[in-house]
């Protein structure tokens, strides 16, 4: 009896040798991209970046996940990611949310974060039922990352508006609410900013649009808020489309060092042709002021123009006055054709005196 008890012990211990070979060898290896982003439910209040290898990634990391699983696992989510083409919006992105509060991480200092335990023990590569193998950033494997926190300050800001296309403040925009609250970086001044193409400013002047402002937190980029606000700008009445040219002066704008070392020589061929009439949509009154100024065209000589062999040729600048421009009573009617308006120069060192 004792035979046969063995013999059956044996067959079960070869029968579920077997059966574990024959699990093991299907399984299957393959490697996914992947990221580490930050949760859309994290606290605003807590400024993140993450940084491997000394390297910083800011607030998302491109991972390389290596999987091991069943073969119909495998190919399943393969089917959903690496088969798919980037462009569609369905596509399986293995991306990886982490929220500081949730680990723990909530002052401002630098955490050690152990990115590897992290995702092999998230639900989402649980309900892929694959096991995480490996973790790689920019080729190495990678087990610990750090996690830079900082927290920010709540503060209530004023809003300003810029011309997206020259920088410039618009003063006379009425934004709606005027102040926003936004979190910012502690001893930043509290002010918040938004941008508006020119055609965006023409149309204030008909009706509210609508924008996000936004803060600069440094190297960490921008801040957007959590709503608009609305920009209104008051119409202008007899803005008309308005011919001009100037015999005047090219102003020169150069710095100290080069103005006692070099003249400006502008070739009077390019000259002419820069000289040529443009077209202005301005008011009367801003027209006239801009008329009355001492140098309408500029152009600018940059530190190191003097070492180049040919300078290139430079771009005219159309000197309006301030006080429009800021109202948006002045400006150019065409600036793709104003962007060919260049003139050549030759920087001529000036020879010192004889004694």
């Amino acid at each position: 009896m004792s035979d046969k008890l063995t013999k059956l012990f044996i067959v079960i211990f070869l029968t579920l040798l077997i059966w574990t070979w024959a699990f093991l060898a299907l399984e299957k290896e393959e490697s996914f991209r992947g990221t580490l982003v930050i949760s859309q439910q994290s606290d605003p209040a807590l400024l993140v970046s993450f940084s491997a290898d000394g390297i910083d990634y800011g607030d998302e990391i491109p991972l390389k996940l290596i999987f091991i699983g069943t073969p119909d696992k495998i190919s399943d989510l393969a089917k959903r990611s690496e088969l798919v083409p980037q462009s569609d919006v369905d596509q399986e992105r293995l991306a990886y949310a982490y929220n500081p509060t949730d680990e723990g991480h909530t002052e401002t200092t630098t955490y050690t974060f152990n990115l590897f335990s992290f995702i092999q023990s998230h639900s989402k590569t649980k309900d892929l039922a694959l096991t995480l193998k490996s973790c790689e950033i920019a080729g190495r494997p990678i087990t610990n990352i750090e996690v830079k926190v900082e927290v920010l300050e709540k503060k209530d800001c004023k809003i300003r508006c810029l011309n997206i296309e020259d920088g410039r403040l618009v003063t006379e925009a009425e934004i709606t609410p005027a102040i926003i609250a936004m979190y910012m970086r502690q001893g930043d001044i509290a002010e918040a900013t938004i941008k508006l193409t020119d055609d965006q400013l023409d149309q204030a002047r008909k009706e509210p649009v609508h924008v996000t402002p936004f803060v600069q937190l440094g190297d960490a980029g921008i801040r957007l808020a959590d709503k608009t606000v609305a920009v209104r700008l008051p119409a202008i009445s007899s803005f008309d489309s308005k011919p001009f040219q100037t015999t005047l002066p090219i102003g020169i704008v150069m710095s100290q060092k080069l103005q006692n070392a070099y003249r400006v020589e502008i070739d009077k061929d390019s000259e002419t042709e820069a000289r040529s009439r443009i077209m202005l949509l301005s008011t009367e009154e801003a027209f006239e002021a801009y008329k009355a100024t001492d140098y309408p065209l500029l152009i600018e000589v940059n530190d190191g123009d003097q070492s180049q062999d040919e300078i290139p040729p430079k771009t005219i600048i159309y000197n309006f006055p301030a006080e429009f421009m800021q109202k948006g009573q002045i400006k150019l009617a065409d600036p793709e054709e104003a962007k060919t308006r260049q003139v050549k120069i030759k920087l001529i060192p000036i020879t010192a005196p004889t004694p």
